[in-house]
């Protein structure tokens, strides 16, 4: 199952970030027996990979080509790349 979060930058620094992404991890832990959680974020967006960390998510050292196939966007820097992330509650 895949899931893109994002929020609006002009409500950024608010808190609605973590509100939701605690939410999306209650729902699928409790609904779903979710224990295990991958994302990828921009790996050019350090304070991304930062706001994650602080909610437990580890870097794994896999980094990859952005994912163009899955038509989320098309980047306006050359070369950007995808890291992953985990977490397991």
């Amino acid at each position: 199952m895949g899931s893109s979060l994002c929020s609006d930058p002009n409500l950024q620094r608010k808190g609605l970030g973590k509100y939701m992404l605690e939410q999306v991890e209650t729902f699928a832990l409790r609904t779903l027996g979710v224990h295990k959680f991958v994302m990828f974020v921009v790996s050019q967006r350090p304070e991304l990979i930062a706001f994650y960390q602080r909610r437990g998510y580890s870097r794994t050292d896999r980094v990859e080509t952005y994912p163009l196939h899955l038509g989320i966007g098309v980047p306006k820097v050359p070369e950007l790349t995808i890291e992953y992330l985990e977490k397991i509650i």
